[in-house]
């Protein structure tokens, strides 16, 4: 199976993109949504951030993630710090949803992300 990698700043139309190759039935996985949800009252990564940014990042005892950005959008150690906790936990839960999608037989998989592949780490079973 094949992965494409959909990714664009902010208003480069990787919705729009990723919305008609889901009308054309191709498997488009979200990866900004999974690190969202991985921070969320509940998600996987939410304790560790917290842990690591204290309370001055909640509000109403759940993460703000405007409070969170301006923290670290200002700081490059905290964004890494932040990076390296919720990069892990999206790598695997794509590699996850893409297993899942090749176990279905489809030929390709596009995996949306606002930053992608930075790292070195394009396919998931790199992650």
């Amino acid at each position: 199976m094949k992965i494409y990698a959909l990714t664009g700043g902010i208003g480069a139309g990787k919705s729009e993109a990723a919305r008609r190759f889901r009308e054309l039935g191709v498997p488009v996985i979200d990866a900004d949504q999974i690190g969202h949800s991985a921070i969320e009252a509940g998600g996987v990564a939410e304790q560790a951030v917290v842990q690591a940014f204290g309370d001055r990042i909640l509000t109403c005892g759940k993460i703000d993630r405007e409070k969170l950005g301006a923290i670290v959008f200002d700081d490059s150690d905290a964004l890494k710090q932040l990076n390296d906790i919720v990069h892990p936990v999206v790598g695997a839960e794509v590699a996850r949803r893409y297993a899942a999608y090749a176990e279905e037989g489809r030929d390709a998989v596009i995996v949306e992300a606002a930053l992608h592949g930075e790292d070195g780490k394009l396919r998931p079973e790199m992650a």
